[in-house]
């Protein structure tokens, strides 16, 4: 609808038999055809308006801050009221909230649907659809979808979107409601800083791997190895096959990265506060604690065995939750 599919949902309609009045600026955006125009257009809600099978009606902005922010709710609320007292019990009515506030935290908007369509499900429910499989949250992308099912216009291609239907059973008292949804949207919310972040660490630790990966298996086997495959001289420098990236690796490998950088950061702030630290940690003097003692006994056991590592010894250490014993490890003897 953004891009290849602008103009289809006002297209929709009349390809169906049918028709799509727009009242109000924001609705003649929404119903406007490819080439800009608005097939019927109302500046305001009269009953001569109401007569076409879709209407898409602009209820105005709701104020987020200043004086206004108090009374525009009620306003809204108060002209959708009217609007349901014009069409009464012949149509179904979806009330769709569709900005944020620029430059805030965004939020779940308001989403809801009485009339006709509703009639198979008397008592209170949340709105569902099957793209999201959270019950209680619908897209935007839905709402076009919505609009032509509930007059039986078949969907446009551009369209990816479903239709919005009624989910699991809500409380019937409204404070319950709001703040069952409430939970809804800061679940929402956090979930959208985690997955920001989960994706800035998969897209920058990502795709290193593969590339070390692919030199690494390119060295190994050589141009030997691709002549004895059956490959000319000309294909002796052919890239290696790229390796299959692990999004859980690397960010696993990313974290350890900032951990590693954090204790380097902490090693750094200790000897500069204290200038002869990294003196005596180099001589192996120091006092007692357990720390000192685990790793004076890691040094001596690098001395009698040189091929041994400490990581052995770190990470049983580690395993005890304490983290002093790895860092005095991780210098060399004397």
């Amino acid at each position: 609808m953004i891009n290849e599919g602008r103009g289809a949902l006002g297209m929709a309609p009349a390809e169906h038999e049918g028709c799509a009045t727009a009242i109000g600026p924001g609705a003649a955006i929404a119903l406007a055809r490819p080439d800009g125009t608005v097939g019927r257009y109302s500046a305001t809600v009269a009953d001569s308006a109401l007569g076409c099978p879709v209407t898409v009606i602009d209820g105005g902005q709701v104020v987020e801050s200043g004086s206004g922010r108090l009374n525009s709710p009620a306003r809204v609320d108060t002209f959708a009221g009217g609007v349901l007292e014009r069409v009464g019990d012949r149509a179904t009515v979806l009330v769709q909230g569709v900005s944020e506030p620029p430059g805030g935290t965004p939020y779940l908007a308001v989403s809801m649907v009485d009339g006709p369509a509703t009639g198979a499900r008397p008592a209170p429910a949340l709105l569902t659809v099957y793209s999201t499989r959270w019950g209680g949250v619908v897209r935007l992308l839905d709402v076009p979808s919505t609009l032509l099912a509930a007059v039986g216009a078949p969907e446009p291609a551009e369209f990816s979107g479903a239709p919005i239907s009624l989910g699991r059973a809500r409380p019937a008292d409204p404070t319950r409601t709001v703040h069952e949804l409430g939970a809804v949207t800061t679940t929402d919310q956090t979930l959208r800083r985690w997955s920001a972040l989960l994706l800035l660490l998969t897209g920058r630790a990502g795709p290193a791997p593969a590339r070390a990966s692919a030199v690494a298996g390119a060295a190994r086997r050589g141009p030997a190895h691709l002549q004895r495959a059956g490959r000319g001289r000309g294909d002796r420098h052919a890239p290696a096959p790229r390796q299959p990236v692990r999004p859980l690796g690397a960010v696993r490998r990313a974290l350890l990265r900032v951990r590693q950088l954090h204790l380097r950061r902490l090693r750094r702030r200790r000897g500069a506060a204290d200038p002869g630290a990294a003196h005596r940690r180099r001589l192996g003097i120091g006092g007692g604690g357990r720390g000192r003692r685990a790793a004076g006994l890691a040094a001596s056991r690098d001395l009698t065995h040189p091929r041994r590592t400490l990581r052995g010894r770190t990470s049983s250490t580690a395993r005890h939750g304490n983290s002093s014993t790895a860092k005095p490890a991780t210098h060399s003897p004397p």
